[in-house]
């Protein structure tokens, strides 16, 4: 009787102490998240990216055709996609870690990468879709000088907007459908994979067990 009394109360106390810290936690991540530091610009993008990302079906992906393709770019170029919030809050904090100073985005949804970068710093921003440069634009207006101020905007293919005139880069977030989601949709980063999982390639990479996978790799030629 004992024993099982001391169990039960062992349990109970385990799971207040379990509370305890599930609630500091939740507190401390809600204390350092960038998105306390903005209005509510990168909620309201992460809503409605929820939104969009649910509009495309699982067959939508599943088809490779000519007509797919021409469909999946028209809808894509009203699309703002954010990562999950709390890949953006790792991101923010990895930066923050590093003091990331120079960093670079392939794509615009990057409120969170200008919270994060070091005093003195910038983002570059690329994007190939002129319209989503322009919305672009008036999120990061919205969001504030602090954010707006950081980021220097090249509209064109990143292959040949990133040729000239990049500093070192400290952090790059590569925020697209060939680079992002690494476990649910592992095929359509395979080309993306091949590169930074080499055996013998100056890449160092795992991916985290975040929602869909997130990759994190480090340059080390």
């Amino acid at each position: 009787m004992e024993a099982a009394g001391a169990g039960r109360g062992d349990s109970l106390d385990s799971k207040r102490r379990s509370d305890r810290h599930s609630n500091g936690k939740a507190n401390r991540n809600d204390c350092a998240s960038p998105f306390r530091q903005t209005p509510p610009v990168p909620n309201d993008l992460r809503a409605r990216s929820i939104e969009q990302e649910a509009a495309i079906s699982k067959e939508t992906y599943a088809d490779r055709s000519d007509l797919w393709r021409l469909a999946l770019a028209a809808l894509m170029r009203d699309e703002f996609i954010a990562l999950d919030k709390d890949k953006c809050e790792f991101v923010y904090t990895l930066q923050r870690a590093t003091s990331a100073r120079d960093v670079v985005e392939g794509g615009v949804g990057m409120i969170y990468l200008a919270l994060g970068v070091g005093q003195g710093g910038k983002v570059i921003a690329t994007e190939n879709d002129r319209s989503k440069a322009e919305q672009a634009r008036v999120h990061w207006r919205r969001a504030g000088e602090q954010v707006e101020k950081v980021i220097e905007l090249r509209e064109g293919d990143l292959l040949q907007t990133l040729k000239t005139d990049v500093p070192q880069i400290d952090f790059l977030l590569l925020d697209s459908r060939s680079s992002d989601d690494t476990v649910s949709h592992a095929k359509r980063c395979a080309p993306f994979l091949a590169v930074v999982i080499a055996p013998d390639g100056p890449f160092r990479s795992l991916v985290l067990p975040y929602s869909s996978g997130l990759e994190l790799s480090a340059y080390l030629p």
